[in-house]
């Protein structure tokens, strides 16, 4: 948590060895209570801070609840290492996902408080046309290619290609075979590197 802002009630003070000792729990509940006074309600734009950053998972502070965010949570697009884009300390906005008050469990996304990066994919990656790209990630088979920050395609190989001629970090040339717009998703094949 090096680097975090947290918060702290102080419960005790020792003047003569100049310490003090402090309740984090305190905290967490006076934060919970003045955050549920305002009826926390679905699509709600809060703020978060970030407490620790691991590669695959955050842990983040939202009115007085903690969570642990995954990339899903975070970002549309693939991102291989969190800590590349995430530090503690940092604060994001996101949107009130659920509260489930019997189970005092709040749920938070930070990439819904964007604008969805499909939007106007027609006319920024048109049909048959050729991007350059780098390859952001790998999963079952499939391969990453970052069209925008934000924006993936989801490519296969062409054929004569195999998976052990590309690393992510490579630089390749992907050509945009169609639109998921059920799941927002675009999908290409990788024509060559560059």
């Amino acid at each position: 948590m090096t680097g975090a802002i947290i918060d702290y009630v102080i419960t005790g003070i020792d003047r003569e060895d100049e310490c003090c000792t402090a309740s984090r729990r305190m905290a967490m509940s006076v934060r919970r209570r003045s955050f549920l006074k305002l009826t926390p309600k679905v699509g709600k734009k809060v703020e978060a801070n970030i407490l620790a950053v691991g590669s695959t998972h955050l842990l983040a502070t939202c009115g007085g609840f903690d969570m642990t965010l995954s990339q899903r949570d975070l970002s549309y697009g693939m991102i291989e290492d969190l800590r590349e884009r995430f530090h503690p300390g940092e604060k994001k906005t996101a949107v009130l996902k659920e509260y489930d008050e019997e189970n005092g469990i709040l749920q938070i996304s930070v990439k819904e408080a964007r604008p969805h990066p499909f939007i106007g994919v027609e006319t920024r990656y048109p049909l048959n046309c050729r991007r350059a790209s780098v390859i952001s990630g790998k999963y079952k088979g499939g391969v990453f290619c970052k069209l925008e920050e934000e924006l993936d395609c989801l490519c296969t190989y062409s054929l004569y290609q195999c998976d052990e001629d590309f690393n992510i970090g490579d630089q390749v040339i992907v050509v945009i075979t169609k639109y998921d717009y059920a799941r927002k998703l675009v999908y290409g094949k990788i024509v060559s590197k560059w």
